[in-house]
């Protein structure tokens, strides 16, 4: 790979859009810069490929936030998101170090996107924080997945190996609602609207169940 001009594909080929062209000396890059610049500018339906194609560059990927994941596996974790959340994999990038991590996974899920890679050290920006919650013991983020069926999706993401944080119930915002954590430590939260709610019926509601919750001793911050 180091020295060659990649063609990246963009994520617009997804939607029928051409690719974009953009070649990289990947030799003249520190590998931080060069994984800026995949999760720039990838991806439609392959990994890398070196070759030369003419023609004019065109836009990119689309605007809006995109959650990026640490995992420690991600092959598994493409299966994972697969068979419990229907996501389907646009494109994924190994690791040119020989094994067989990733460097860069995106995924469709729902009308959204998945990304995440495995913790590949020498991909991992300098100075970043970000580790995989199987290295810190914890995730200090929540994956919220808003669906038409939350009953469907639950029991699928359950069968495929997700572990039952909160059960899914009718909670008094009026939304079916749990929350479940995934086999490499993510948290992920489930919704259907089911009552379309004031503000204020909210607000009466969390006192409600507030004045019935057995209060907690002091500094313990414990969920």
């Amino acid at each position: 790979m180091v020295g060659r001009d990649l063609v990246i594909p963009s994520m617009c080929g997804e939607l029928g859009a051409p690719l974009l062209r953009e070649r990289m000396h990947l030799s003249k890059l520190s590998f931080q810069t060069t994984l800026a610049g995949i999760v720039a500018a990838t991806m439609a339906g392959s990994s890398m490929h070196s070759s030369e194609q003419s023609g004019p560059p065109q836009s990119g990927p689309p605007l809006g936030l995109t959650p990026i994941l640490m995992v420690h596996d991600a092959r598994a974790a493409i299966d994972f998101y697969a068979e419990a959340f229907g996501a389907r994999l646009i494109a994924s990038i190994r690791s040119p170090d020989g094994s067989e991590k990733f460097i860069h996974v995106r995924m469709a899920l729902h009308a959204s996107l998945l990304v995440f890679m495995d913790q590949v050290r020498a991909f991992v920006t300098a100075g970043s924080n970000t580790q995989a919650p199987s290295v810190t013991g914890h995730s200090s983020a929540t994956l919220h997945l808003q669906v038409e069926n939350a009953h469907a999706v639950w029991e699928q993401a359950v069968r495929a190996g997700g572990a039952i944080v909160v059960p899914l119930e009718y909670q008094f915002w009026g939304e079916f609602y749990g929350r479940l954590r995934d086999p490499f430590g993510h948290e992920w939260t489930i919704a259907q609207m089911v009552d379309r709610l004031t503000v204020s019926d909210i607000e009466d509601a969390a006192k409600a169940m507030l004045s019935q919750t057995p209060s907690k001793p002091e500094g313990d911050d414990s969920n």
